[in-house]
């Protein structure tokens, strides 16, 4: 990444299945210009955007050439772990705009997450992210980012951080991803597993006492998604990244998400 991009970011997502609209887009965490990757259907378009807002509590507005999209707060946003000197929150959002594909203009209007991330991203830092978002309406969600340092072997030594946003937010403690990918290296198939950080310590302190914890807290929140359209892509300050839409369960709930792999070059 450059060293605008090494600063920081902001990132938000957004879709719905019915309508077929969905975008992802990575800009630097100061206002400025970034890129905004946006589909509907099978047509998808990789756009230079200009995003105003950073903070949890306002509305961030975004506008390329050909998409205007306003995203509204809900509910609070949940601090990200500082780890790694990396930190920032996440938090649903509402996304309500028009974006023009193929020459026709879309409506949009989904749920979607977005998040800021203050610290050093650098590409002599990390060689990869992976990005997973997923949301349930009407309002809870689940984000996990996972950060590859450069010269790792595997994913036991990612920078993960996660959270449940919505209802009872919290931050993760032991966050957990697997990935099955197709031939191509595309991701296909996801599973998330999420303790929040406030069940891990009752459950050593009940632990401790020998007493059984809560039947609502014996188990991590789960979900599981599958890709269901095709990749949009896009490329900006070293960055090259593929975004699927996924399809989420969880709890019995049916969820959308997309689940971003960037490289840095």
């Amino acid at each position: 990444m450059t060293a605008t991009a090494a600063e920081g970011l902001r990132r938000f997502a957004f879709g719905d299945l019915e309508e077929g609209v969905w975008g992802t887009a990575w800009l630097p965490s100061v206002q400025g210009t970034g890129v905004v990757a946006l589909a509907a259907g099978a047509e998808s378009r990789s756009l230079h955007a200009e995003l105003e807002g950073s903070s949890e509590g306002e509305e961030w507005q975004l506008e390329a050439e050909g998409a205007s999209l306003i995203l509204s707060p809900e509910g609070q946003g949940v601090a990200a772990p500082q780890e790694g000197g990396i930190e920032g929150f996440d938090q649903l959002c509402r996304v309500r705009g028009r974006v023009r594909l193929d020459g026709s203009e879309r409506s949009a209007e989904a749920l979607g997450c977005r998040g800021l991330r203050a610290g050093s991203i650098a590409s002599e830092r990390f060689e990869s992210i992976r990005d997973v978002t997923a949301w349930f309406e009407p309002d809870q969600g689940l984000v996990l980012t996972a950060l590859r340092p450069r010269g790792s072997r595997g994913h036991d030594a990612d920078l993960v951080t996660a959270a449940i946003l919505g209802g009872q937010p919290a931050t993760v403690g032991d966050p957990r991803l697997s990935t099955t990918y197709t031939a191509e290296g595309r991701p296909a198939r996801a599973g998330l597993e999420l303790w929040s950080s406030e069940d891990e310590e009752e459950h050593e302190q009940e632990a401790a006492a020998g007493e059984p914890p809560p039947e609502e807290r014996r188990y991590p929140r789960r979900a599981s998604g599958q890709a269901v359209g095709p990749r949009i892509e896009l490329s900006a300050d070293g960055l090259h990244a593929q975004a699927e839409l996924f399809r989420w369960q969880s709890q019995g709930l049916e969820g959308v998400g997309v689940y971003l792999l960037a490289r840095l070059r």
